[in-house]
């Protein structure tokens, strides 16, 4: 008896997961650059909290503020976003722990401003769906 077609099946719902997170991941950076709340409320589990990259604690309703202003008083914010070192944990099903490197372009292509942090997120599964449960950014300091 071959187990080679139940372990792949495994692989495939496994590469599944992964990609339902980090489209949850992308969806969750997406929203908070267009400061879209509604989005943001999708995303983010009931008991949500974040450390932001200068060490406070926000959580929900808290981390939800910064994005209801007014567009006239919104932070300028990148253009570009992209991830790397994806790595992902599965403590349960329904829990997994990303922890990756992000990088952030504030400024345009003929001078690039380039912001570094490493994040660790954990999401949790609430009826199919992958939900922010926490996040915590680490600053990176450029390189002199």
């Amino acid at each position: 008896m071959s187990f080679a077609p139940a372990l792949f099946l495994i692989a495939l719902t496994q590469q599944q997961v992964n990609k339902d997170i980090e489209n949850s991941l992308r969806s969750f950076v997406q929203a908070t650059l267009a400061y879209d709340v509604a989005s943001l409320e999708k995303l983010l589990d009931k008991d949500y909290t974040e450390v932001s990259p200068l060490g406070e604690v926000d959580p929900h309703d808290k981390f939800l503020s910064y994005y209801r202003v007014p567009k006239d008083q919104q932070v300028r914010q990148p253009k570009l976003f992209t991830f790397s070192e994806m790595n992902l944990k599965f403590p349960t099903r329904d829990f997994a722990v990303a922890i990756y490197l992000e990088k952030l372009n504030f400024g345009t292509e003929q001078t690039p401003r380039e912001m570094s942090v490493r994040v660790t997120t954990t999401l949790k599964k609430v009826k199919g769906k992958w939900l922010l449960f926490s996040n915590h950014y680490t600053g990176i300091r450029p390189k002199q």
